[in-house]
């Protein structure tokens, strides 16, 4: 926010990536994640750029893949509606 334009739009791309290629994954991961794959990746994406932030506010001690392990096996122990 507030950075150059051309740094922003990199950014974006970057977040793009991840998100795509989240939702890649999971589409291959069997039939469960795959009717899901696109909100999942949203919500894997969120997790990932608030790891980022925190391993950023923390003077990048706080390793941003404490307990990732607990919350993927949490956040993708899907559930149908």
């Amino acid at each position: 926010m507030h950075e150059n334009e051309r740094l922003q739009k990199r950014i974006n791309q970057l977040h793009d990536r991840i998100e795509a290629q989240l939702r890649q994954c999971l589409r291959f991961c069997g039939d469960k994640h795959a009717e899901l794959s696109v909100p999942l990746a949203n919500l894997l994406q969120c997790m990932v750029v608030g790891r980022w932030h925190q391993f950023a506010k923390s003077g990048f001690t706080r390793a941003p893949g404490g307990d990732v392990d607990l919350l993927l096996s949490r956040l993708l122990d899907v559930h149908p509606v």
